[in-house]
């Protein structure tokens, strides 16, 4: 008879330990729930400031591009007035002493002095 005590009294130390260990399996298994749970709210979070980057992103590209091609007219602008202003300065620099030489057609040339 006393070997079934001990033999119950040992079953109910496992009962208990098992139940110790179910209980503390059941709490993790909750608090990994929770924190899967607001793992998944912190990532829907970042995915809208992911989606709120890419647009501004986006945007500032387009910025980018307008002022790129804004730049690009501007100095086209400023190559064709620096090259009306070189020319102007080579075209002053050319001194003005050329004369215009009117040569004289002999009568019957085929000028109409026929």
């Amino acid at each position: 008879m006393n070997e079934a005590v001990q033999q119950k009294s040992f079953l109910e130390e496992v009962q208990r330990s098992l139940d110790t260990r179910l209980r503390t399996a059941q709490a993790d298994s909750e608090a990994v729930r929770q924190r899967l749970s607001q793992a998944d709210g912190e990532r829907a979070q970042l995915e809208g400031v992911v989606l709120e980057l890419q647009t501004e992103v986006a945007k500032l590209a387009e910025q980018r591009d307008a002022a790129l091609k804004r730049v690009a007219s501007l100095q086209e602008q400023l190559d064709r007035k620096q090259r009306a202003d070189s020319v102007e300065m080579v075209r002053m620099s050319v001194p003005e002493t050329v004369t215009l030489v009117q040569t004289e057609q002999p009568a019957g040339s085929g000028y109409g002095h026929e």
